[in-house]
């Protein structure tokens, strides 16, 4: 169906550490379990309800699996953006079961994937070429995030100065979909203009977080 998007975002706390499994051709599958509280006031009583909806979150890419199992732990606060993926299995009694997963999806931080995304379209001895060819394969992936994306967060690291960040950034002001920045302080100055141009600036991704926590509360 065309125009039709598979999106989610929750912004939630995990409830205990990442599973960790191993497939057959031994790649690691990352499950997270995600609690996002709902509170609001009973109307008849004036009395405060909460009602917390849990999530399951599948990382299937290894680079984000690897940071999840290193740096998340139960309780750590976490932003998801992903696919909903419906899955279903037999149990051991023999019974079919359905469930819905959310796939969690990311630009690909993966460099030497990133530089040789275009080498299957054909050898160029010329190192211009090469980098041109993979930066359009890199860029239908990272367009069509972006024209999906309610807002973006623009990460600016220390390798290559992350020109390519500055160009998602640019992207995100043409389209004029909000976008938060984030970066080191010895950054300031030469991202100065991008920053002028996002809603927010932040050094931390604490400070993310937060902000994300504020703008999708209903």
């Amino acid at each position: 169906m065309a125009g039709s998007i598979n999106k989610v975002i929750l912004v939630g706390n995990l409830g205990r550490d990442p599973e960790v499994r191993a497939t057959q051709d031994g790649s690691k599958i990352v499950h997270l379990s995600l609690a996002t509280p709902e509170r609001w006031k009973d109307r008849n009583t004036g009395e405060q309800r909460e009602r917390t909806e849990w999530h399951r979150v599948v990382i299937f890419n290894e680079n984000l699996g690897r940071i999840a199992e290193q740096y998340l732990r139960k309780g750590s606060t976490c932003y998801i953006e992903g696919q909903l993926q419906t899955r279903k299995w037999t149990d051991q009694q023999g019974a079919e079961k359905y469930g819905i997963d959310i796939e969690f999806v990311s630009a690909v931080t993966d460099h030497d994937a990133s530089d040789s995304a275009g080498d299957h379209l054909g050898t160029e001895d010329n190192p211009f070429w090469r980098d041109h060819k993979s930066a359009k394969v890199n860029a239908i992936r990272t367009k069509t995030l972006i024209e999906k994306s309610d807002m973006a967060v623009i990460r600016f690291g220390n390798k290559y100065k992350q020109w390519n960040a500055a160009f998602d950034a640019g992207y995100c002001a043409a389209l004029g979909t909000p976008y938060v920045t984030l970066h080191a302080e010895d950054l300031v100055h030469p991202l100065k203009e991008v920053d002028a141009a996002a809603m927010a600036s932040t050094t931390t991704t604490e400070q993310v977080v937060k902000i994300l926590k504020y703008v999708t509360q209903t």
